[in-house]
């Protein structure tokens, strides 16, 4: 952590990895590292998988694996004993709001009482390229003269540049006024991080009002994206409003809604 994770990695990376390390020191950490079989990884990614999820396994194997491999490439002359083991097998996450639960979600998001939760998931089902857990909007970030969005801190280190709603543009510029002392357009006393992270209560109350289950504010990504994909608009374009460098990442999208090929087969079986 000290003389790579913190000096080479962005402050969210680094402290991604801390805390899954912190997930396998109580099982490794009286270990010497050449003692540490891959049936130990084994074992350590199955009791991970069972007290905490099979995603949190994944993603602490793959950090294990990573500091074995940076450690034999500073010298050291083991070998790396997470190569190998077998991930679990993670089903994709394809929830996103239906036609008619629309009205529903959004009549009960007009009626959340706590604006700045109001103002968030507005924005977030309007103009949401990124999480906006891990991407909050950075008040020098918006120019409102281009209506353009530029996100520098990307998970690929590559500055991205979105094209923002006029919805959107109306949410940002009411809370320009708001907290001058602030950089965040959604800042808050409550979060270490100076800004609105998750608001689970108020996103609860959302949920409970507008009588739906099952459903994140990173859901709300999916959910406009998965509509663009209904209307016709191609991979190419949705992938540029999600902020996506690869088709392969916008795949997942166009396969949400049936609507479109539905139409096809209604149109195919009127010629026979």
């Amino acid at each position: 952590m000290e003389k790579y994770a913190k000096l080479g990695m962005k402050p969210r990376s680094w402290k991604d990895a801390e805390l899954r390390l912190k997930k396998v020191l109580p099982y490794l950490s009286q270990r010497k590292l050449s003692s540490i079989t891959k049936q130990d990884m084994r074992e350590v990614h199955n009791q991970i998988g069972q007290e905490n999820s099979k995603y949190e396994a994944n993603s602490v194997l793959e950090y294990i694996r990573a500091i074995f491999n940076k450690m034999i490439s500073w010298g050291w002359e083991g070998t790396n004993p997470a190569i190998g083991v077998k991930k679990f097998r993670e089903i994709k996450r394809d929830r996103f709001i239906l036609k008619d639960e629309l009205p529903k979600f959004l009549e009960a998001l007009e009626n959340e009482p706590n604006k700045n939760t109001r103002n968030f998931s507005l924005h977030a089902y309007t103009q949401e390229p990124v999480n906006p857990t891990f991407y909050p909007c950075i008040r020098e970030d918006i120019d409102f003269s281009i209506s353009e969005w530029r996100i520098a801190d990307t998970k690929n280190s590559e500055p991205v540049r979105v094209p923002l709603l006029d919805e959107a543009l109306e949410i940002l510029n009411s809370r320009m006024h708001l907290r001058e002392s602030s950089p965040w357009t959604f800042p808050s006393n409550d979060s270490k991080s100076g800004h609105i992270q998750e608001p689970k209560t108020a996103w609860k109350r959302i949920l409970e009002r507008a009588g739906l289950e099952n459903l994140r504010i990173h859901d709300l990504r999916r959910t406009l994206a998965s509509y663009q994909a209904t209307t016709g608009s191609s991979l190419t374009i949705i992938g540029k409003s999600l902020g996506h460098k690869s088709l392969q990442s916008t795949a997942i999208y166009a396969r949400l809604s049936n609507d479109p090929a539905r139409a096809e087969l209604e149109r195919a079986f009127s010629f026979t």
